[in-house]
């Protein structure tokens, strides 16, 4: 899946994924995929501006 190699990518350069905003068959695919687990509940955000708050805290 492309947002698992994303993902990995970002990991390997000491980033972190944030995902805002994903509509609920996103979050579905994610689930049933496993990268929701891999990414991790956490990296999830409402908006926009959660994500970068997140990502820059």
């Amino acid at each position: 899946d492309a947002v698992a190699e994303v993902h990995a990518g970002c990991l390997a350069r000491n980033i972190t994924l944030e995902v805002a905003r994903a509509t609920a068959d996103l979050r579905e695919h994610f689930a049933s995929t496993g990268l929701t687990d891999v990414i991790g509940t956490d990296h999830f955000h409402p908006t926009v501006v959660a994500a970068v708050a997140a990502a820059t805290a």
